[in-house]
């Protein structure tokens, strides 16, 4: 009865190793799965800033360049009205 009751211990204390084993994988697979989603979030962020900020000169030339032309329209426009 005591050596039946040795190698059920010795089975339970294995199998224990290997669940703590299995568990220390996949607390790493995690980390490197989270560390992955990381950089991909970081690299999207960095192109949508990028994209944002080529949006924000285009806008910015699009105005300068329409004040110009208004500019030049109210030019022309006093220009003939003085004529």
């Amino acid at each position: 009865m005591e050596r039946l009751k040795q190698r059920l211990r010795e089975e339970i204390s294995r199998t224990s190793a290997g669940v703590r084993l299995d568990l220390s994988l996949e607390k790493g697979r995690t980390r490197d799965e989270l560390a992955a989603r990381e950089l991909k979030i970081r690299d999207v962020d960095s192109r949508i800033e990028g994209e944002v900020q080529a949006l924000r000169a285009t806008v910015a030339q699009n105005k300068f360049t329409t004040l110009q032309s208004v500019r030049a329209r109210r030019a022309r426009a006093d220009r003939a009205d003085t004529s």
